[in-house]
C-alpha cells in the first residue's frame, strides 16, 4: 500500500476521529473505506462511464466518417434537444 497526505478542515477531521473511535477503526481504515465507496459510486456513474469509453479503432473511425459523410444536411439536423443534469 502507498501512503498519501491530505488536508482536511478541523470539523471534518474531528468527525472522522469520532466515527473511527465509535466503530473501533483506525482513521486510515475509515478514510480508506470511505474512499473505496466513493470510487465505486463514481465508477458506476453514467457520466464517468461515458467519459471513459475507449477510442475507436482506425477502421471504426473510417466507417463512422464514411457514414457521416454520406448523410444529407436534413439527416444531420438535430431532431431533439434534451438536457441531462448530474
Amino acid at each position: 500500500m502507498k501512503s498519501i497526505n491530505i488536508r482536511l478542515n478541523e470539523d471534518l477531521l474531528a468527525d472522522l476521529k469520532h466515527i473511527a473511535e465509535t466503530y473501533h477503526e483506525t482513521l486510515s481504515g475509515l478514510a480508506r473505506t470511505a474512499l473505496e465507496k466513493i470510487v465505486q459510486e463514481r465508477k458506476a456513474d453514467f457520466y464517468y462511464r461515458l467519459m471513459n469509453v475507449p477510442e475507436c479503432s482506425k477502421e471504426e473511425s473510417e466507417e463512422l466518417l464514411e457514414i457521416l459523410n454520406s448523410m444529407t444536411e436534413e439527416e444531420l439536423k438535430i431532431a431533439k434537444v434534451k438536457s441531462v443534469i448530474f
